[in-house]
């Protein structure tokens, strides 16, 4: 049920409300040192919003992709299209000189003639402004996928550092649960020595300095090192 909590509190949250949730879970632990056993707990919510977030970056790339190929998929429609009005284009020109080739004099028999001509000069302006157009739109897709791709690459970016980011808080946390162990085992083993038996004490009744046990606990400041890790 815990675990189920952590994953439903992700899911309802945005992006940066995920970035909240990660930098109370570190301060939490910063601020407060946690005991051993609530440790589990940090490091179980702070999966859970990790792995929401992952997923998201990968969903956006997956997005990211299909739209680049739906692009490039559209713009090899327009080449083709543009190739097509470049055929018939020439073909009108060819024709064109064609008929303008013959003697003037048919031209003046044949009125039929320089409809025809007029109809194809007609023609080539169309076909040039398509090709024009077709031109400009192949152009304009291009700039948009250029820009597709440059969100992918950024998707990528923020993804990999999500993960990285992610990674140096888990192992921070770990870390912090091997030192709760650590001196936990530490405290059992002075308790057990001690246990064996009582001080040696000299003829006041005191405890001699020699006799006297001291705690081998080693200084640990672990908010000073998930603070670093949060600040870089």
């Amino acid at each position: 049920p815990l675990l189920s909590g952590y994953v439903d509190e992700a899911n309802r949250t945005d992006n940066n409300g995920l970035q909240t949730v990660l930098n109370e879970v570190i301060d939490w632990v910063t601020q407060h040192p946690p005991k051993e056993k609530e440790i589990p707990k940090a490091l179980a919510r702070l999966a859970c919003v990790m792995s929401v977030q992952i997923k998201r970056q990968d969903e956006a790339m997956g997005r990211a992709q299909e739209q680049i190929r739906a692009q490039m998929k559209e713009i090899d429609d327009l080449k083709e299209e543009l190739g097509g009005t470049e055929r018939a284009l020439q073909q009108a020109r060819d024709r064109l000189d064609e008929m303008q080739a013959e003697p003037s004099s048919q031209h003046d028999q044949n009125p039929s003639l320089v409809t025809q001509i007029s109809d194809l000069h007609d023609t080539i302006e169309e076909k040039e402004a398509q090709l024009s157009d077709a031109r400009s739109t192949i152009h304009e897709q291009l700039q948009e996928l250029s820009r597709v791709k440059c969100n992918l690459d950024q998707s990528s970016t923020d993804a990999r550092d999500w993960k990285a980011q992610f990674e140096s808080k888990r192992v921070a946390l770990e870390a912090e649960e091997r030192h709760s162990a650590n001196l936990k085992q530490m405290l059992l083993e002075t308790q057990r020595k001690l246990s064996l038996g009582q001080p040696q004490q000299d003829q006041s009744g005191r405890s001699s300095p020699s006799s006297q046990q001291t705690l081998p606990f080693p200084t640990f400041r672990p908010s000073r090192v998930l603070r670093s890790i949060k600040s870089g």
